[in-house]
């Protein structure tokens, strides 16, 4: 399929300066967090295609809708994990989402460096030179980040990945402390990852592989574990499927929820109402927290896809 090219679609990357200053940051209230959830970006490595125009409307839309303390990004951030489209990802940043904390997670498509003759030491090195680019300065494809107090786990496959994961044991272990620190700060936390556990979000072993594969059951069960100690409610983040449907926001028990989002870039499948542009806004106020499927290029929620949560425990 030949690619669609636009030259127009170059100038506003070309113009960062002026379309920053045109895309003013608005406060909302005295919200505590607020938040943006996306996955499966696929940046191309062409500024006049097509789909780099989508995500152009897709970051001047979240940074247009308010105040956004952080978007986190659940895999696939690039189409092949190839220096070029880090360069074009970098430059959307800067022109449109501006002085906006961005936390990057590794996705399948990110650990190839080209799938026709996959380069997993080369993808690894780009995709964590992009997370110092971010202000996360770490040599594994996992860490722990806090926005405002609020803790945010990134877990990342740890070896070339065309669809299920490789978590070793020691980002396992590693989880598992991380979930003990974050719960014990009394707030949300949030989970990235870019697939879901197998038997979560009515993903099974035989989904397109689409879930975490072999860890699918530890994963599943450290996140129950801490759920159970919790007092604030732990919300796992996850893409890869490209599709929208009432099982991607799943409750697994009290105080622990699954949400799969569609793709930034293509939508998703299965709701015809979930154009280019969709994501997930968290906004949590007091000890209110919702989590809500917004097209950000529209400008509007999806109707049918809410959580809302009520806790007076939250340390706010």
């Amino acid at each position: 399929m030949a690619k669609k090219r636009n030259w127009l679609n170059c100038l506003p990357v070309a113009a960062s300066a002026l379309v920053t200053a045109r895309l003013p940051k608005r406060e909302t209230g005295t919200t505590g967090l607020r938040a943006v959830f996306a996955a499966d970006l696929h940046t191309d490595a062409d500024p006049c295609r097509d789909r780099t125009d989508v995500l152009r409307r897709a970051f001047a839309g979240i940074r247009r809708d308010g105040r956004c303390d952080v978007l986190a990004l659940c895999g696939d951030i690039t189409n092949c994990g190839d220096e070029k489209e880090y360069a074009l990802l970098r430059r959307l940043k800067k022109a449109y989402l501006g002085e906006m904390r961005v936390l990057p997670q590794i996705g399948n498509h990110d650990s190839w460096h080209h799938s026709d003759d996959p380069n997993y030491p080369l993808a690894e090195r780009l995709f964590q030179r992009f997370c110092r680019d971010c202000g996360f300065v770490t040599d594994k494809n996992y860490y722990y980040a806090a926005v405002k107090g609020y803790p945010f786990i990134v877990t990342g496959t740890q070896a070339l990945c065309h669809n299920k994961p490789t978590l070793y044991r020691d980002q396992l272990e590693w989880l598992d402390a991380a979930l003990a620190k974050a719960v014990q700060t009394g707030k949300p936390v949030f989970v990235l990852s870019h697939q879901p556990p197998e038997g979560r979000n009515g993903v099974t072993a035989e989904t397109h592989e689409a879930g975490m594969g072999e860890c699918s059951e530890t994963v599943d069960a450290l996140l129950r574990k801490h759920a159970e100690k919790a007092t604030a409610p732990i919300l796992f983040f996850s893409g890869h499927i490209h599709w929208l449907r009432p099982e991607c926001m799943e409750q697994a028990r009290e105080n622990l929820y699954y949400v799969n989002l569609p793709s930034l870039e293509y939508g998703g499948k299965g709701e015809p109402g979930c154009g280019p542009g969709t994501a997930a806004l968290v906004t949590v106020s007091g000890d209110n927290a919702t989590v809500t499927m917004r097209d950000f290029i529209q400008g509007k929620d999806i109707p049918g896809y809410e959580i809302k949560l009520h806790d007076p425990d939250f340390a706010m």
